[in-house]
């Protein structure tokens, strides 16, 4: 199947699917590779398969005219629901990195509900982490995978500060928050 660069794909697909709660229905969080959300929605459109992409417009300097870019509200991340057969089918997409199966269904519903209709009401508004400063962390992937710390802020990004306590030194590493997990409560950095 071909994509167009210039065509974006629908954000919700039924459009009432966020509205409808089916008992024992499977729901699917997909991590994308990097800018891959749009290339698996179309995936997932293509096999009927029923999906949720938060969008959002974001103006783009232009001297020239007003542009606008459409982006991935979470980037790397897109919301599915149905059978084996279509988590198959998200997977054979070859755009996912990591498939995390939801738990409490009705929280997400709720959630994404939220989010859906805050965009659609289209009101100002900023993107935040879901991590604080001070929350106690683990990685979940790559060569630092089991590695814990402390999340702190520096320059508008995220560290991981690695502590030893017995010589009451530290390091920090520059971290994607997408990499970690929660560990435990938070502590003071």
């Amino acid at each position: 199947m071909s994509v167009s660069i210039f065509k974006e794909p629908i954000s919700l697909f039924p459009s009432d699917l966020l509205e409808r709660h089916i008992p024992n229905e499977h729901w699917w969080v997909a991590r994308t590779k990097a800018r891959r959300e749009k290339v698996l929605a179309w995936h997932l459109y293509g096999h009927n398969i029923q999906y949720f992409l938060p969008l959002y417009p974001k103006r783009q300097p232009s001297p020239n005219r007003e542009r606008y870019s459409i982006l991935p509200l979470f980037p790397c991340y897109l919301f599915f629901t149905g059978d084996e057969e279509a988590r198959y089918n998200a997977l054979r997409s070859n755009q996912i990195i990591h498939l995390i199966e939801v738990k409490d269904t009705p929280r997400l519903l709720k959630e994404l509900s939220q989010i859906h209709r805050a965009l659609e009401a289209k009101v100002d508004f900023a993107c935040h982490s879901f991590y604080e400063e001070g929350d106690r962390v683990r990685i979940k992937y790559g060569p630092l995978k089991g590695v814990e710390g402390i999340i702190i802020r520096k320059n508008g990004g995220f560290r991981l500060v690695l502590r030893v306590t017995s010589i009451e030194q530290a390091m920090s590493i520059n971290i994607d928050e997408a990499l970690v997990e929660p560990v435990d409560i938070k502590l003071a950095a």
